[in-house]
């Protein structure tokens, strides 16, 4: 899918499935989008979601539709069409097996087209922030997890740009016959005092601002301090290296040389995920008596 990636056919806002995009790009874009606002004295509101059975909801017609609009190749559409067309499937518990039964909307969990698919077919979502060149809103995608932020002079202002962003990914749901997972639907206020805080209409839903939130594996807290992650990586660490000790004792188990390897392969991934985020001066101290 060379066209998808090297045109404007995939939203910009989307970071993940992508050559040359990663994870912390997508977070040093909220980080730094948020605090840009604030330094104009604007309150941020902002929205998370997570596309429910996000490959399953896929309807053929309507991604071959989309691959129109976007002037694909004349040889990918009919290529497409074909490979999502007359799939089937069947259940099996135990001894039980169910009758093949046709998919009417998928996208193959597994297949490296799938994910660039579903990049194409959700980018609506993203092109939402489409206007000046410094808009008040902007939307992040990581796959189907959606983030849309809004920033305004007052909280009320935040909350109803929030709230218009949310009744228009509503409405692209039902048009394309998706749903976002009402567990993890969150609502956050940045840096707005918290006597004019208050909830959030999302379609029949009325969200109440949450001070923490989990988002691309952070813990995302409403000053951005990243405290709960902080927190919640010591824990982690301790975690894991009472589970290495358990495998290094001084007369059994591994050698010291394969500890170590553990503890860079795994306590370090684990514990600097996110790092270029709230790694500081001030947190280094935090996290140090773990190295």
């Amino acid at each position: 899918m060379y066209w998808a990636h090297k045109t404007v056919a995939i939203a910009e806002g989307h970071f993940g499935g992508r050559r040359g995009r990663n994870i912390e790009e997508a977070m040093i874009l909220l980080d730094s989008w948020i605090k840009e606002r604030w330094r104009k004295g604007k309150v941020v509101g902002g929205l998370f979601l997570d596309v429910k059975s996000a490959y399953p909801a896929v309807h053929r017609e309507k991604l071959v539709l989309i691959l129109t609009q976007k002037q694909a190749r004349n040889y990918i559409i009919p290529i497409i069409s074909s490979f999502l067309q007359f799939r089937q499937t069947e259940l099996r518990l135990d001894n039980h097996k169910s009758q093949m039964r046709l998919l009417e909307r998928v996208l193959l969990q597994g297949s490296p087209l799938s994910v660039t698919l579903y990049l194409l077919y959700n980018s609506e979502l993203l092109d939402m922030n489409s206007g000046p060149d410094e808009p008040n809103w902007l939307s992040i995608g990581y796959v189907d997890n959606i983030t849309h932020l809004f920033a305004a002079d007052t909280t009320l202002e935040a909350m109803i740009g929030i709230e218009d962003l949310g009744r228009r990914t509503i409405e692209w749901g039902r048009k394309m016959g998706s749903e976002f997972n009402k567990k993890k639907t969150k609502f956050m206020l940045f840096n707005s005092p918290v006597g004019e805080q208050r909830q959030a209409k999302f379609g029949e839903e009325q969200l109440s601002p949450s001070d923490v939130t989990s988002w691309l594996g952070i813990k995302l807290d409403s000053k951005l301090t990243y405290t709960k992650h902080i927190e919640t990586i010591k824990s982690r660490a301790d975690t894991t290296l009472t589970q290495i000790n358990r495998i290094s004792r001084k007369y059994f188990g591994i050698s010291m040389n394969d500890t170590r390897t553990l503890i860079k392969a795994i306590l370090y991934t684990r514990t600097l995920f996110g790092s270029i985020l709230w790694l500081t001066t001030s947190t280094l101290s935090k996290i140090k008596p773990i190295f």
